[in-house]
């Protein structure tokens, strides 16, 4: 679209799992980015989207992306306070010190948001 996601960034920005996965099997761009450089995974973070999240990892989706601000599909979860998000991306090896371009980390959005039980794991 004029914004520059593709077809598997929206299915993933919706969380549609089955849809997800006729785009990843018909060769769909697992790592491509929008016009702000977040990719599926990074919308699937966003949205919470565990199922979705886990598949596009399991395709082989790039961890340590991050957008045009240095926002990272951990940091997305983190915001969003999903624990099993980011207890996934942490069993990963996600960079839970990574910093976007304001030097905030998935902690500090967590905290921000009032996430209380993703700053404890991020701790």
């Amino acid at each position: 679209d004029s914004k520059g996601r593709t077809f598997l960034i929206w299915a993933a920005r919706g969380g549609n799992e089955t849809i997800v996965r006729l785009f990843l099997d018909d060769g769909g761009g697992i790592n491509t980015t929008n016009d702000d450089g977040w990719t599926p995974l990074m919308y699937a973070a966003r949205g919470g989207y565990y199922a979705v999240v886990q598949l596009l990892l399991e395709k082989g989706a790039a961890k340590a992306v991050s957008d045009k601000k240095e926002f990272t599909a951990l940091m997305a979860a983190a915001r969003g306070g999903n624990e099993d998000l980011v207890k996934l991306f942490l069993d990963g090896g996600a960079e839970v010190d990574a910093k976007d371009n304001m030097k905030r980390t998935a902690l500090i959005w967590a905290a921000n948001d009032g996430h209380d039980k993703v700053v404890k794991l991020l701790i």
